[in-house]
């Protein structure tokens, strides 16, 4: 539901995944699911957006994939609800005084769900696919080596000081596999993986159903509380709130907007409202008219009406977006707020240029919610002064053509995989503004010296400037920002996520 999101890969990146949800504000809560103590046993029954494709950590990209895979493959930290980077699979970090070499000393007691005792050379074996694979090379690009001292120490030295990297360790893409993927092939493995987490792979009949159930051999005393947990594919929202409804699911990802309300009013479910995690935005091309014309950008973002689009196409949930860090990063700075509503300038400005601006607006084909924000923003637009036609394209040819520059604008969006703001600022760094053809080397070098910065005052200093820039370019035009919405039977309890969107079912059981 919402914006499509573009996940960060490499070199062009056109890793996707759908956007992880719904609202805030409008009701709800934010808080877990029920709060009454979760008993052991029983099946959770969950139904995402689409199928895995699979379950190798450092190919997954799309949201599906994602969710299941983080219960099998645990990563070295990781981001708990909080927001918090916490150490995971490692019980000790030392750092060498310039910053370049890492030690990680590994939990000890920790087996994959075969018997085998996870050791150092699972951690290198992992952590090396990780940073040559086509989706994170870019993000890892620092680590120079990463080599076993032992059984149980892991060295990681980079070409640089990485003040970071704990954060980035805890991507799903970093979750450690068993050397030489336990004697698979790569693709086999995605298929059948193998992992250190609360659950294994049980069953998965390809479209139909994939079941996970309890790893009896888990590390952390006491769990999982479920015995098992299976996905269905169900890519139609009333059919998914259909089946929640009918006690058919316990869980289900992503309710539509316009679902959510009633949702909230009906006593046996409960919908979980998360933080706002997604950003939405329109991307303009900078190389060619009318956007080449700073005061046709500006023009832009004056004539949109944002409050009217979160009400519209959001059903009130979300709110107006103005930085280009999402509110769950950290360093996000709200102090960049979107400008109120403003035709009269923004015809002023249309009226000083050579001829009447016009342009096609890219949205992907059947999205409600992005189809619906494109017509209020095509309106807004034709309110003052431009010409604007809706191009609706299924998303694999939307995205083609934006990543080609044979775009004049496009609706799309973007979640993070980590906290940290590192991944988005090199994701506009390294995509040329999200092929706006915007000017990014400066936003490069403050991403580099940003993420090399053990100093909170003034990494976060040098975030402010990236935003501050990143908005005066005007290659994307910020508008919403999506938080993350789950709905749930009323007794689930114990269910949350981080504020990267990524579920954690060892905890998540029944009440009553």
């Amino acid at each position: 539901m919402g914006m499509q999101f573009l996940k960060r890969g490499a070199v062009a990146l056109i890793a996707i995944a759908t956007l992880l949800l719904a609202g805030c504000g409008g009701g709800g809560d934010s808080s877990s699911s029920s709060s009454a103590e979760a008993e052991k046993g029983g099946t959770l029954r969950v139904a995402d957006i689409g199928e895995a494709v699979t379950l190798n950590p450092p190919e997954a990209v799309d949201a599906p994939s994602i969710r299941v895979m983080t219960q099998i493959n645990e990563t070295l930290f990781r981001t708990n609800p909080a927001g918090e980077v916490e150490p995971w699979l490692v019980s000790d970090t030392k750092q060498s005084p310039d910053h370049l070499t890492w030690t990680f000393q590994l939990r000890p007691g920790v087996s994959f769900s075969n018997g085998q005792k996870l050791t150092s050379e699972d951690v290198v074996f992992s952590l090396e696919k990780l940073r040559t694979s086509e989706v994170w090379t870019a993000m890892f690009e620092p680590i120079t080596s990463v080599k076993a001292t032992s059984p149980s120490t892991v060295v990681v030295k980079t070409s640089r000081p990485v003040a970071n990297l704990e954060t980035e360790l805890s991507v799903y893409g970093a979750g450690i596999v068993p050397k030489d993927y336990a004697g698979m092939s790569p693709a086999d493995f995605g298929q059948s993986p193998v992992g250190t987490g609360p659950f294994e792979l049980a069953a998965w009949k390809h479209g139909e159903s994939l079941t996970l159930q309890r790893n009896p051999g888990y590390w952390r005393s006491g769990e999982p509380l479920l015995d098992k947990v299976t996905f269905s594919s169900v890519p139609e929202d009333n059919s998914r709130v259909a089946q929640l409804k009918g006690q058919q699911l316990d869980l289900i990802a992503t309710p539509s907007w316009s679902q959510i309300p009633a949702l909230e009013g009906d006593q046996s479910l409960h919908v979980g409202i998360y933080s706002l995690a997604g950003s939405s935005y329109v991307v303009l091309n900078l190389r060619k008219p009318p956007f080449d014309d700073p005061k046709i950008r500006e023009a832009l973002s004056l004539a949109l009406d944002r409050e009217g689009i979160v009400k519209a196409a959001y059903n009130g949930y979300g709110e107006v977006a103005g930085s280009w860090f999402a509110p769950s990063l950290k360093y996000h700075d709200d102090s960049i707020e979107a400008p109120a509503q403003d035709l009269e300038k923004a015809k002023q400005l249309v009226s000083e240029a050579d001829s009447k601006p016009s342009l096609t607006l890219l949205v992907i084909a059947g999205e409600a919610a992005g189809v619906t924000a494109a017509q209020i923003i095509q309106q807004n637009l034709q309110e003052a002064g431009f010409s604007v036609k809706l191009q609706p394209l299924e998303e694999a040819s939307l995205i083609e053509t934006v990543a080609g520059g044979k775009f004049d604008a496009s609706m799309l969006g973007y979640s993070s995989d980590i906290v940290d703001p590192s991944e988005q600022t090199g994701f506009y760094a390294s995509t040329e503004g999200v092929f706006s053809g915007a000017e990014t080397k400066q936003i490069g070098e403050l991403g580099t010296a940003a993420s090399s910065s053990f100093d909170e005052e003034k990494t976060a200093s040098i975030y402010a400037e990236v935003q501050q820039l990143i908005d005066d370019q005007k290659g994307v035009v910020m508008f919403a920002y999506a938080p993350i919405v789950w709905a749930m039977q009323s007794n689930v309890a114990g269910f949350n996520l981080s504020p990267t969107g990524i579920p954690w079912f060892a905890e998540v059981g029944f009440s009553g």
